[in-house]
């Protein structure tokens, strides 16, 4: 399993099936400290994702610091399949659905049309979803939607 955390990452996995999971966080602390939210935001690429072969997991989680310092209450958890990604209902990820677009990326000196999720827009999904920014699968256009 590969995970990236805030901010720009490149994901490479190795040969055979690979995980790459993105969980999305968002804490409220009660007051404990001047940080009382907390976003995961991602802008990564994944540099070798095969469909049918690899496995591309997105997930939201909200948390609630309930009074005491380290304890935390799960209030909401919601997972995002490829299934929910296809808006427009053809069972393929890719230009026409929404919060995805196919663009020009860059990586090791190639540029390629590349599948772009954009994880801030996905609020069609299930309105408590929330992220910024994009995942990025190099050289893929398109993922069937049994492909991962």
């Amino acid at each position: 399993m590969l995970t990236g955390g805030n901010g720009k990452d490149i994901l490479t996995g190795g040969s055979g099936e690979d995980v790459f999971y993105y969980d999305f966080s968002y804490q409220e602390n009660g007051g404990w400290d001047e940080h009382d939210t907390h976003y995961v935001e991602a802008n990564d690429l994944i540099s070798d994702f095969r469909p049918g072969e690899d496995r591309l997991s997105i997930s939201y989680h909200h948390y609630t610091q309930t009074g005491e310092p380290f304890e935390i209450k799960t209030t909401f958890a919601a997972f995002v399949s490829l299934y929910q990604l296809d808006t427009n209902g053809d069972d393929v990820v890719g230009v026409g659905n929404k919060g995805i677009s196919v663009r020009s990326a860059s990586f090791m000196g190639e540029t390629r049309q590349s599948l772009v999720i954009d994880t801030g827009n996905l609020g069609h999904i299930n309105d408590q979803t929330f992220s910024q920014g994009t995942i990025t699968l190099f050289s893929v256009t398109s993922v069937g939607i049994w492909d991962g």
